[in-house]
This record gives C-alpha cells, sequence and structure tokens, in this order.
C-alpha cells in the first residue's frame, strides 16, 4: 500500500510513502506493477519547495479516477500543480485527482514557504 492501491474504481498512488523519502534530492517508485486496472508506475523525485511525480497510469482497463498523493516531508499544503505543464486545479490536501485514462503524465506539486 506504500506506492499503489485499488479502492472500488479509484486507483490511489503515494498513500503511504514516507514523507522522508520526499525530502530535497529524495526519489522513490514503482515500476510496472501490477493492478486490477492494469500496470502502472509512479516515480517520485523530492526538490526544493516541489515534488515531481512520473505517472504511467494503467491502459488496459483504465479506471474511473486516479487519485495521487504528495506528501511533503514537513506536511506543508499544496499551493499548486501542473499536469503536462498546464496549471492543474483538481487538488485538495495532499491529494491530486486525475482521470483514470491520464495515461503518461507529469505532475508537479508547489507548495507554500509558511
Amino acid at each position: 500500500y506504500l506506492f499503489v492501491r485499488e479502492e472500488g474504481d479509484t486507483l490511489l498512488i503515494g498513500q503511504a510513502v514516507p514523507r522522508d523519502w520526499l525530502r530535497v534530492g529524495g526519489k522513490c517508485g514503482i515500476e510496472r506493477t501490477a493492478t486490477y486496472f492494469g500496470q502502472t508506475t509512479v516515480r517520485y523525485a523530492g526538490g526544493q519547495n516541489q515534488i515531481t511525480a512520473q505517472l504511467d497510469g494503467p491502459t488496459r482497463n483504465p479506471p474511473k479516477q486516479i487519485r495521487l498523493r504528495f506528501r511533503e516531508p514537513n506536511g506543508r499544503p499544496l499551493q499548486s500543480v501542473e499536469v503536462n505543464g498546464r496549471p492543474w486545479q483538481k487538488f485538495e490536501g495532499e491529494w491530486v485527482e486525475l482521470p483514470g485514462n491520464i495515461g503518461r503524465a507529469t505532475l508537479v506539486a508547489k507548495f507554500s514557504l509558511r
């Protein structure tokens, strides 16, 4: 459950990734893991006031929705999100909501400076 978990017709990504793994310079992920919806890959990279996620969502039997979590090491809230270089508004708390058929995507989550 660290990286991928199914919940009905939703695929949860990164639900329990330890915050320390996402510090500046930290990298973690899982490649080609099997899910009910098909193979999924996610790779996180921690940066200064942001975390990037590379997602290869399932395509065989896409879920209705993908929810991807960004667990910032200091618990700061998401300030903004970009998906494939474009502003993305569907986020709340630590979670970004994506369409289940998004396929390959790059997400950049930016955090407030506090």
